[in-house]
């Protein structure tokens, strides 16, 4: 436990006794000196105003190619862009499987993210199969080699545009280490490196600026034999193998070159963050912005304790508008309005970014179902958090020992059902543990609270009973990666929905 040395020299400072292990102490030592890089802070912290059209942190997944144009037979997911069974001849659909209309138009993918209110759009530019949604140079199985536009189509081009246009962020999903069509033409590994190199090239220098790289499968194994065709390998191996930025120099190759080319473009995930709840509902608390000292990982599979850490990281949550599956397909099951809300609170009110599928059918648009979806979850949250009962933004820091609080004055007789903090993540994570009072009939009063531990970039204590003729709350950090805790954010609110 902690406590403060009072009225010496040492005032101010936390002695801990040694009941705690001194491997918890150097590993919340270690959490404590983690800063995020720009690039970092731009992913997870803008503006703080929830009922805000645009969210910081929340994407739209975008996943459209071949297999969205085949919708029968083998097409489960992603076996049609590859099959884990040994004996499979790991088939590629070939380029004119890729049929798009000629007058496809990519505002229509905006404006869906617009409807959702997400900040970023995230399209798979090439996902296993290999098959590349602009003519690269790096090979002859792209748009270039389609019916589309009679060759001569480039949706990488057609969705920047439109990114532009409605001033939301471009994101490109790319999986580097894991290319279907590359094994089967038999590409040898040194010459498959140049390729991804050429590749990321392309994508960083003909495009304008891009906010972010996601990238699949970053950091999973490394020169050892595994189940997937398709893997490259940075030296030996002896099947189909993937390298990790930790121990094989491909990775840092690849990752060196992007920080060369566009050094302010984030990769997360990649060695800028990782993943959390392995692409599922539900979500991880509490949650801490710190990941394993291994170079990179692609899930942050220490995400929600303070365990030893080494490196800063963003933690994301990704999962599918559609069920059970990624890419678009004729009658499949998809959310409504109130699961995604829920899932929305799970994932992004508990402090991590949020990216949600939602894939363009075979006409090349986000259906009209899916919109109706997105614009009543919108409606949810901008009727939740558009009037806050109190706000305060101003930065408030105070020590991590419980001895000063801060305070949110609401004015007499207020009612609320939800608070909002959010922590200034400039130097760091801090908080992991903490309290709320609510002020009424002349006494403070203990919250309780669903949450209670991490805050980060943001948590939303939900599950509130509503509280009425409250005038004040106070808020109190109890226990932290550092000495003091600074929030950016301290509001309640009273959803009525």
């Amino acid at each position: 436990y902690q406590r403060r040395v009072r009225g010496s020299a040492a005032e101010g400072m936390v002695v801990v006794k040694l009941l705690v292990p001194w491997m918890l102490l150097l590993a919340l030592l270690s959490a404590a000196s983690l800063r995020p890089s720009a690039n970092q802070l731009r992913a997870m912290q803008g503006s703080i105003d929830l009922g805000s059209g645009q969210l910081p942190g929340f994407t739209m997944f975008q996943h459209f190619g071949p297999c969205t144009f085949l919708t029968t037979g083998y097409h489960t997911n992603h076996t049609c862009q590859w099959d884990i069974q040994a004996t499979d001849a790991h088939n590629v659909a070939p380029p004119s499987a890729f049929a798009p209309p000629d007058d496809m138009d990519t505002d229509n993918w905006f404006e869906a993210a617009s409807a959702l209110g997400a900040s970023q759009v995230c399209l798979t530019v090439r996902h296993v199969d290999g098959f590349a949604l602009w003519p690269t140079k790096s090979n002859n199985y792209s748009v270039a080699s389609s019916p589309w536009r009679a060759g001569n189509g480039d949706v990488v081009a057609d969705f920047v545009r439109s990114a532009r246009k409605f001033g939301i962020s471009p994101c490109f999903y790319i999986i580097l280490g894991f290319n279907v069509y590359a094994n089967k033409t038999g590409v040898p590994p040194a010459a498959y490196l140049q390729q991804q190199i050429t590749v990321l090239t392309e994508l960083l220098t003909n495009y304008g600026p891009i906010g972010r790289l996601w990238w699949d499968n970053f950091a999973i194994g490394c020169c050892q034999p595994v189940t997937h065709s398709g893997f490259f390998c940075n030296s030996g191996g002896t099947g189909p193998v993937n390298a990790t930025a930790a121990g094989c120099p491909n990775w840092n190759v690849m990752v060196d070159t992007v920080r060369r080319l566009s050094p302010h473009t984030a990769i997360v995930p990649g060695p800028d963050g990782c993943l959390v709840n392995g692409e599922t509902a539900g979500g991880t608390y509490p949650l801490y912005t710190a990941g394993p000292a291994t170079g990179g990982s692609y899930s942050c599979v220490q995400a929600a304790s303070p365990g030893p850490r080494s490196e800063f990281v963003v933690p994301e949550s990704d999962f599918s508008f559609v069920t059970g599956n990624w890419f678009w397909n004729p009658g499949i099951p998809f959310m409504k309005a109130s699961q995604l809300w829920e899932q929305w609170l799970l994932k992004y009110g508990q402090g991590a970014n949020m990216i949600l599928n939602v894939p363009p059918n075979s006409t090349g648009v986000v259906p009209q179902e899916y919109m109706n979806e997105l614009r009543s979850f919108y409606k949810l949250r901008i009727g939740a958090y558009q009037f806050p009962v109190a706000m305060c933004t101003s930065a408030q820091t105070v020590p991590c020992d419980g001895s000063d609080d801060v305070r949110l004055n609401l004015g007499p007789g207020r009612s609320f059902n939800q608070i909002v903090l959010m922590e200034d993540l400039a130097q760091g994570q801090s908080v992991s543990n903490y309290s709320l009072r609510a002020f009424k009939a002349g006494s403070w009063q203990d919250i309780s609270l669903q949450h209670g531990r991490t805050v980060g970039a943001r948590v939303i204590e939900w599950g509130l009973e509503t509280l009425v003729n409250v005038s004040a709350l106070s808020w109190r950090c109890h226990s932290g990666l550092r000495e003091q805790a600074t929030l950016r954010l301290f509001a309640a609110y009273m959803d009525t929905q």
